[in-house]
């Protein structure tokens, strides 16, 4: 069994969902979403132990993305952990897509992380297919 992450845009976003279905019973997910999230040393040090238990940082960008806290973090465990880092952006997602200077942003994220030798997807089908085909 394998632990996976499940990092990246939060708040209304269904992504998790939608992907959690999508995978077999080998997948382990685990949701570090939490109502009324706060950034202190207690989130500090949940996140700092789910990021070394787990075996997989997913890190999904939507277009529904509201700050940095994930995109910064998907570029720096790229660095610190390019064999664990998946990173996948959802160009188009729930009648939202990325436009203008974000969709550059975002493009330019996007080839840092895969410069760093990380695996980038554009759908959550492609995450599932590499997820679901990992063995321990």
């Amino acid at each position: 069994m394998i632990k996976v992450h499940l990092g990246g845009t939060c708040g209304n976003s269904n992504w998790r969902d939608k992907l959690i279905l999508l995978l077999n019973s080998n997948v382990k997910c685990i949701n570090p979403v939490v109502n009324n999230w706060v950034y202190n040393d207690n989130a500090k040090k949940d996140k700092t132990k789910r990021i070394n238990e787990c075996d997989i940082l997913l890190y999904v960008i939507t277009p529904q993305q509201k700050g940095f806290t994930s995109i910064a973090s998907a570029v720096d465990y790229s660095n610190k952990f390019p064999n664990k880092l998946v990173f996948c952006v959802l160009y188009k997602c729930n009648d939202l897509k990325f436009e203008g200077h974000l969709l550059e942003s975002i493009r330019s994220v996007e080839d840092i992380i895969k410069d760093n030798g990380c695996r980038v997807y554009n759908s959550l089908e492609d995450v599932a297919n590499y997820l679901n085909n990992i063995s321990d």
